[in-house]
């Protein structure tokens, strides 16, 4: 089965197949894009491209190779992401790539490593593998990919050729969702994926248009001083692992729009404007605001690991309701004076 890529990613790899045809071929790559736009796809397309068997139109995606790639068994492509009990790529993981790499391949050809996200590589893994990026084995590829190449050291970063993906435009990722998850609302799921046609594909399949709808409802009565809090929080904990890191999500959206809109007196495109929401939302203050989002931020960090996770929701849908009833009353008091 063939690795099919999006139309935004036609022009990277045009790229790549230029640079692989080339006389000196890259040995290290340092993919950056932002989450969802499919960089670790192109990550597997790149290891079937190298590993390949056919004789030209590599990849071919039927020779044993290509197969093996797809479905991550091949005994020459090492997949490097954290274990699921840890946010890191530690030394020991980088070290065992590395004498792996010291080794023969199993098909005579080369040996591939993805490391995805690289930006999770701790200080000592980074490190350890400056070497291997400075002086690889013959017939050796490295590719990292990163959503945060600001994380990554500078030292990583510098011996790796590195290749941007930048987002489609709204239209082409809208007329992309519709063709392959039609009848959806595809524009609403891309503004909470930040316009990355993948990520807004993971969120419909989820079903994100139902908890959109849930949430807007619950905001709304927020606002109004009409939400029970602690049962609210307390379902939304037990709603399950998938569930609530969607609302995270949501709320994070929701409150960095609220900013963006009272920081350029615009009209925000965020949930609940057509349902009533007070206009009071657009007069947060932004300190307020910006209280919520890091809180956010970091929840999202610690969310599905923290024992006080029902008790942290209700102090942070508490604290922005107050918010919401101080932007009220400033609204109410000013309108007093006209």
């Amino acid at each position: 089965m063939k690795i099919e890529l999006p139309p935004w990613l036609d022009g990277p790899r045009r790229l790549l197949e230029q640079a692989f045809a080339g006389p000196r071929p890259p040995h290290a790559l340092l993919l950056r894009a932002a989450e969802g736009l499919g960089a670790e796809r192109l990550g597997t397309w790149i290891a079937a491209r190298v590993l390949c068997q056919a004789g030209e139109a590599r990849p071919c995606g039927r020779c044993r190779a290509c197969v093996a790639v797809e479905r991550d068994t091949h005994p020459d492509l090492i997949s490097l992401s954290p274990l699921e009990d840890s946010k890191q790529i530690r030394i020991d993981e980088i070290r065992d790539l590395i004498a792996d790499f010291g080794l023969k391949s199993h098909q005579g050809g080369y040996k591939v490593a993805i490391i995805h996200p690289a930006e999770t590589l701790n200080m000592s893994a980074a490190n350890a593998l400056l070497k291997t990026l400075e002086e690889p084995p013959q017939n050796t590829l490295l590719v990292l990919v990163t959503h945060r190449r600001a994380r990554l050291p500078a030292t990583i970063v510098s011996r790796c050729q590195q290749l941007a993906i930048a987002a489609p435009t709204p239209a082409a990722a809208r007329a992309w969702l519709e063709r392959e998850l039609p009848r959806s609302d595809s524009a609403t799921a891309l503004r909470f994926a930040r316009g990355a046609p993948l990520r807004a594909a993971e969120l419909m399949a989820l079903g994100f248009a139902d908890l959109d709808r849930e949430m807007t409802d619950a905001m709304t009565e927020l606002a109004r001083a009409a939400l029970d809090v602690p049962a609210v929080a307390d379902r939304w904990t037990r709603s399950g692992k998938a569930d609530l890191p969607m609302r995270l999500l949501w709320l994070e959206t929701w409150v960095t729009e609220t900013i963006i809109s009272g920081m350029t007196g615009g009209k925000s495109a965020r949930p609940g404007a057509e349902t009533g929401l007070p206009a009071a939302v657009e007069t947060l203050k932004i300190r307020a605001q910006y209280g919520v989002l890091d809180r956010l931020r970091q929840m999202k960090i610690t969310s599905l690991t923290s024992l006080n996770l029902t008790m942290a929701i209700e102090s942070l849908l508490l604290d922005l309701g107050t918010a919401l009833a101080s932007a009220s009353a400033a609204q109410r008091k000013q309108g007093g004076r006209k």
